[in-house]
Formats: structure tokens, sequence, C-alpha cells
């Protein structure tokens, strides 16, 4: 899954996808945001209400989270040529 993500960000640098470093910070500021909500409602939300704990959904929006915030952060490290 992560040679997946890696793999997609490749593409994204050789389509020039993201044109500008605007777009780049609000791609990478949604895909941080994704990770925050998956966060709070799969992992902390049912912290909230004990008897509702599955730990496969627990685990699965963990893994989603960490996979979305790798994303985000290798977005982040992309640097553009013009600095717009």
């Amino acid at each position: 899954m992560i040679l997946w993500l890696y793999g997609l960000i490749y593409e994204l640098r050789i389509m020039r996808v993201i044109r500008t470093g605007k777009q780049k910070d609000n791609l990478a500021k949604y895909l941080y945001d994704v990770s925050k909500i998956i966060f709070a409602v799969v992992v902390i939300g049912p912290f909230v209400k004990p008897e509702s704990i599955n730990i496969y959904v627990f685990l699965f929006g963990l893994s989603a989270t960490i996979i979305f915030y790798i994303f985000a952060s290798r977005i982040d490290m992309i640097k553009f040529k013009n600095n717009e």
C-alpha cells in the first residue's frame, strides 16, 4: 500500500497535476485534515463508548490515518521551480 502511494506521488510529479505551490499546499492541508478526521472518528471515537470498540475498525482507522499523513507529508516535500 505504501509503495502504491509513493508511485502515485511520482506520477503527480511526472504528470504535473499540481502546477503551483498553492495547489500543493492546499492538497497537503486537505490530506492532513482527512488524516485528523479519520483519527478522531475511528480511533478516538470508540473510547467515548467503550462497548463499541472493534479491533479491526480500530486498526483500519489507525493505518488509514498513518497512510494519509505520510501521503500529505510527501506532498509537502515536493519542491517547485517557480515559487508561486
